[in-house]
C-alpha cells in the first residue's frame, strides 16, 4: 500500500499513455486473517487516477494491488487460508 508517495500506479494500461493524474480516492473494506483470534478489516484507500491525453483508451482507473483482486471483499491471504481451512482442515468457514 505504502505511504501515498508512490506512483507506480500512475501510469495505467502498462504505461502506454504516460503518466496519469490522481482524481479521487475511494475506500474500499477488505476482510483479512484474524488477528489475536477476532476478525480484522482493511480499509484501503484506493486512488483514482484520469488520463487527460485523447488517444488514452482508458479515461480513468482504479488502483490496483496483488494483495487484493479487483471487487473483491477480502484479501488474498484471507482467500487462500479459507480454502486451506476448507480443503486440508475440513473446516467450514
Amino acid at each position: 500500500m505504502g505511504d501515498g508517495r508512490d506512483d507506480s500506479h500512475s501510469r495505467g494500461l502498462s504505461g502506454l499513455w504516460g503518466a496519469g493524474r490522481a482524481k479521487d480516492r475511494r475506500k474500499a473494506k477488505l476482510r483479512d486473517l484474524e488477528i489475536a483470534g477476532r476478525p480484522a478489516v482493511l480499509v484501503w484507500n484506493k486512488r483514482i487516477w484520469s488520463c487527460a491525453e485523447p488517444a488514452c483508451p482508458a479515461k480513468t482507473w482504479t488502483e490496483q494491488n496483488e494483495f487484493a483482486l479487483p471487487r473483491k471483499s477480502m484479501t488474498e491471504r484471507a482467500r487462500a487460508d479459507g480454502a486451506r481451512r476448507v480443503g486440508e482442515d475440513n473446516d467450514s468457514v
